[in-house]
């Protein structure tokens, strides 16, 4: 090895490099401490940002881990088993009603606050985790100081360390509202499995889908119909229809259930043999989330008995009915004719009792009137011939107002004469209209019936606070005396024209006009008036018993059903009514001319 030779300093030029090389030595040192200083402050600066950020990171999970609801947590497990928590978030004031440090500080004690029925297990379960190394899931219950129970879930993944040890990352939730729920859940199910079973013991189940397509049937179901489980899946309930119920029927239905009501009826169907059946039914759409029925459960119990029987008593009933109306229409027609008959008794008694008063007055008030006329005669007599009476007779004379009671007297008389006229008229309507003969048929004028009638009623003829006076306008024929039922057409003629007399009482103009005709040996007796009239309804009912439009109180609805039977049966006639609303009422009555015994 060559030894280094040392630069001559004395030389100048040695010097100089020498120098140079110095100079240029330091400079770069400089350079390098600078490059080094620069380097260490953005370091530092990177540092400080990096954790800055950190803190910030850490900050955001802090807050992150105190306002989640569930509470986070880290387990650790040592190599002596010893069980501690290093980290619990802040939810476990809201979870445990403890603070993390004193969650923390019972390490292991924790566990004691785990229910005591579930202890052991959550213990199994951390340390098969922990063989297994698989993530723990276990729901306990826990309770705390004030005694109340909670339940909760652990989620937990562990992780194992380098000294031996196993930490666990976990998160703790309170499922106490979610074991409620599972519990009323639990509750319902059990009640719908046993009314389920109530159901399929006693009644018809089955379920279609929204298109009617049957989905489920049970045992009941197949037992009634006679059909198998395999037959009616998919089917229709057309399979069952046994034609009883009009389209409209299942058409209502169908509206009803497919708008998301309930629909309850009673149900006719045949079953697979061709055997009717009945059902009481219940059909329950179940709704989707959209508001729409997605399938329905219809509930069905078998009736078939119970219609049978009330068919049975609802022909019962009817025959019951039917046999009553006879009955009590036999019973009115009856007290209707010994009603009549001791009303005609009464009436004829009555006119008699009053026509022998009335006879002694008509009979005196002519001799009376003329007795009368021949005094009044006199007493102007004296008056002309004895112009100065005594003093005593003037004074009496005027007192009596003898020139009012001359004057008045015959006109009184006259009065009296016209009444007595008139009673022995209405006196004659009554022995006519009640014809105590009626047991038998008589030769009689039907135009004096009709009149005695028109004579009874004539106070309901006259004009009233409500209407005008009722006209009636008579267009009598040539009819000869005909054999009848005196009494009975009387009757009759009494009953259509009060009848007439009501129908007319809103009319502004009221008319009736009675006409008779001899056509074809038979005598025809039409009864017409001017009001309201009928609708073909209550025109096709009025000859039936009992029936009647006029309020209640008022009507029997006896009356025209007997005049149909007096006419029709007693005298082999016909009695026939038109009428249309708005154009009036026409009855017309026929009767033979000679008509049978």
């Amino acid at each position: 090895m060559q030894p280094v030779a040392q630069p001559d300093l004395t030389q100048p030029s040695q010097a100089t490099l020498l120098w140079n090389a110095l100079a240029q030595d330091i400079t770069t040192f400089k350079q390098a401490t600078l490059e080094t200083k620069q380097l260490n402050q953005l370091l530092a600066s990177r540092l400080e940002a990096r954790t800055a950020e950190l803190a910030i990171s850490q900050n955001r999970l802090q807050k992150l881990a105190d306002n989640v609801p569930d509470l986070l947590y880290e387990m650790r497990l040592d190599s002596h088993s010893q069980l501690s928590f290093p980290y619990v978030s802040d939810a476990s004031r809201r979870l445990f009603n403890l603070s993390p440090e004193e969650l923390q500080a019972r390490g292991i004690d924790m566990l004691q606050m785990v229910h005591p029925d579930e202890q052991e297990a959550l213990r199994q379960a951390i340390r098969e985790s922990a063989l297994m190394m698989k993530v723990h899931r276990y729901e306990f219950r826990i309770q705390l100081a004030s005694g109340k129970l909670r339940w909760v879930r652990a989620v937990a993944k562990p992780q194992p360390q380098t000294d031996g040890s196993i930490v666990w990352y976990g998160c703790l939730s309170d499922i106490s509202d979610r074991k409620r729920i599972e519990t009323k859940l639990k509750h319902s199910l059990k009640e719908l499995t046993d009314v389920k079973f109530a159901l399929d013991c006693s009644s018809m189940v089955d379920i279609t889908d929204h298109r009617g397509h049957m989905t489920y049937v049970n045992d009941r179901f197949c037992e009634v119909s006679q059909y198998q489980r395999a037959e009616l899946m998919g089917q229709t309930y057309a399979l069952l229809n046994a034609k009883t119920h009009a389209p409209e029927f299942f058409k209502t239905l169908w509206e009803t259930i497919s708008s998301g009501q309930v629909w309850q009826g009673e149900i006719q169907n045949r079953a697979k043999s061709g055997e009717l059946y009945w059902v009481d039914t219940t059909i329950v759409p179940f709704i989707d989330e959209s508001g729409y029925p997605y399938q329905y459960v219809a509930i069905r119990n078998d009736i078939t008995e119970r219609k049978q029987a009330e068919m049975r008593l609802m022909q019962q009933t009817q025959d019951l009915e039917a046999a009553f109306a006879e009955l009590q229409q036999a019973q009115t027609q009856l007290i209707q004719t010994e009603k009549m008959s001791s009303l005609g008794q009464l009436v004829a008694g009555v006119a008699h009792e009053i026509n022998n008063p009335v006879s002694f007055i008509y009979g005196n008030v002519n001799p009376a009137h003329r007795y009368a006329t021949s005094l009044i005669y006199l007493l102007q007599l004296y008056q002309s011939h004895y112009s100065q009476p005594p003093q005593v007779i003037l004074d009496e004379l005027e007192d009596m107002d003898i020139e009012f009671i001359t004057d008045d007297l015959i006109n009184l008389l006259s009065s009296i004469r016209t009444g007595a006229e008139r009673i022995r008229q209405i006196v004659s309507s009554l022995r006519t209209f009640s014809r105590k003969d009626e047991a038998e048929k008589k030769s009689v004028d039907i135009h004096q019936g009709i009149d005695s009638t028109l004579m009874i009623l004539g106070h309901r003829l006259k004009a009233t606070a409500e209407r005008p006076a009722i006209e009636v306008v008579k267009n009598y024929g040539d009819l000869p005396d005909i054999t009848c039922y005196a009494g009975q057409l009387n009757q009759v003629f009494m009953n259509i024209l009060s009848n007439a007399i009501d129908a007319v009482a809103q009319t502004p103009n009221p008319q009736i006009i009675l006409s008779t005709a001899l056509a074809t040996n038979q005598v025809v007796i039409t009864l017409q008036d001017n009001g309201t009239g009928m609708t073909e309804k209550v025109r096709s009912q009025i000859f039936n018993p009992f029936f009647t439009t006029k309020p209640i109180g008022q009507g029997t609805g006896m009356g025209l059903s007997i005049s149909y039977q007096i006419v029709t049966e007693r005298h082999s006639g016909c009695l026939i009514c038109d009428s249309a609303p708005g154009q009036g009422t026409t009855f017309t009555i026929q009767i033979p001319q000679q008509n049978p015994q």
